[in-house]
């Protein structure tokens, strides 16, 4: 079973909040480390990730920079 990641804070400004997402998003990965890997391995390119927003699936693009990421898996 994959967890659900699940975003829980999103601060203003940052690379997360001008791609568009929000508190409450879910980003569909097979793990945890996958999407940690895709972060770190991307410094400053885009990287795209699909998310999951009241029940639709969608892709997003980042641009990943260094920074705190906060996760809660469900």
């Amino acid at each position: 079973i994959n967890p659900h990641i699940a975003i829980t804070f999103v601060n203003k400004g940052s690379p997360a909040d001008k791609a568009g997402l929000k508190a409450g998003d879910e980003i569909v990965s097979d793990s945890l480390e996958e999407i940690q890997k895709s972060i770190n391995d991307s410094k400053n390119n885009a990287i795209v990730m699909k998310i999951k927003r009241s029940g639709i699936e969608s892709e997003i693009k980042v641009i990943a920079e260094e920074g705190i990421v906060k996760i809660n898996m469900l």
